[in-house]
C-alpha cells in the first residue's frame, strides 16, 4: 500500500519560478501499479479498485512502474466532472461496469511517477521525476499526462480556473521529493465560490444541520452556527447566511456547502 502525497497548506494564487501549477482535477485519486503486463489500481484509502476501470488494462505495456494520478470523467465542455465519475465509481457488478464504461469512459491523468524499472524515484526532485514520466509514457486512449505551468500560477488561476469554473490549482515545488503524507511542498489553491442563502428554518440531524427556506430550497450545511441563525430567525422571521461551496451539481444543488458567516 502507498499513501498518496497530499497538500500540506492552502494558499492564494501566486507566481514563483520554483513552483509548477496544475489544474486540480475533480476526480478520484488513484495510485497505478504496472507489473508483468498487468495493472493494479489503489485508491486513497489503500483499497484495490482495479475492477472499477477495466479500460485501463490497455496501458499495461510491459513496463514496470508506479504512477500517481487522478481518474476523471470529462463533460461535454472538457471539464472533469465528479457527478459523471460517481456514475462509474459506485458500481460493483462486472456487467454494469462494462456497460457503463462504454457510455461514460474515464481517463487516468498521470502527474507523478514513484518507481520505474523497480527503481525507487521518490527521493528525486519532482522536476526529475516528471522528466522520466514524460519520457517513458505517452498519451493513449484512457491515459493522459498532466501538463503543469511553471512559474505563473496567477494567470492560470484567472484565465483557466475562474473562466471555466474549475475547482482550483495545486502548486508543487519543483525540488519536492515524494513523501507519503501531507507536505508543505504542495499547496492547494482553491477557487472558493460563495452564495447568499435566505434561511427560514433548519433541522438538526445525525449528519449535521439542514437549512431550508419557504421557496423549497434546502441543503445540508457543515460548520453551521445554528444558535446565531436561530436568534435571527426568531426575531426577523429569516436569516441571510453566506455559504461557500465546491460547485453546482447537474440539478443546481450546492456541492459540499459550508457555512461561512451571517450576512446583514
Amino acid at each position: 500500500m502507498i499513501s498518496p502525497m497530499l497538500c500540506g497548506e492552502s494558499s492564494q494564487p501566486f507566481n514563483h519560478e520554483d513552483y509548477s501549477f496544475e489544474i486540480k482535477y475533480d476526480g478520484e485519486r488513484v495510485i497505478l501499479f504496472i507489473s508483468n503486463g498487468k495493472i493494479t489500481l489503489q485508491n486513497r484509502r489503500g483499497v484495490d479498485i482495479t475492477y472499477r476501470y477495466p479500460e485501463l488494462s490497455t496501458i499495461a505495456n510491459g513496463k514496470q512502474a508506479i504512477l500517481d494520478g487522478e481518474v476523471v470523467v470529462y463533460d461535454e465542455k472538457g471539464r472533469s466532472d465528479f457527478h459523471l465519475l460517481s456514475q462509474r465509481s459506485h458500481l460493483q457488478k462486472k456487467f454494469d461496469i462494462e456497460l457503463r464504461s462504454k457510455r461514460i469512459p474515464i481517463t487516468y491523468m498521470a502527474f507523478d511517477i514513484l518507481n520505474f524499472d523497480n527503481q525507487d524515484l521518490t527521493a528525486l526532485p519532482l522536476i526529475e521525476r516528471r522528466e522520466i514520466l514524460y519520457r517513458e509514457f505517452k498519451r493513449q486512449p484512457f491515459f493522459n499526462l498532466a501538463l503543469p505551468l511553471i512559474g505563473n500560477g496567477i494567470d492560470l488561476f484567472e484565465h483557466e480556473v475562474k473562466q471555466y469554473n474549475l475547482e482550483g490549482l495545486v502548486a508543487k515545488h519543483l525540488q519536492s521529493p515524494y513523501v507519503e503524507r501531507r507536505s508543505p511542498y504542495w499547496k492547494k489553491i482553491k477557487y472558493e465560490k460563495t452564495t447568499d442563502v435566505i434561511v427560514t428554518g433548519y433541522t438538526v440531524n445525525p449528519a449535521g444541520i439542514r437549512v431550508e427556506n419557504d421557496s423549497g430550497f434546502g441543503c445540508q450545511v457543515t460548520g453551521f452556527q445554528h444558535k446565531e441563525v436561530k436568534e435571527r430567525i426568531d426575531t426577523q422571521g429569516h436569516a441571510v447566511i453566506e455559504v461557500k461551496f465546491l460547485n453546482l451539481t447537474k440539478n443546481n444543488k450546492l456541492r459540499m456547502p459550508t457555512y461561512k458567516g451571517m450576512k446583514p
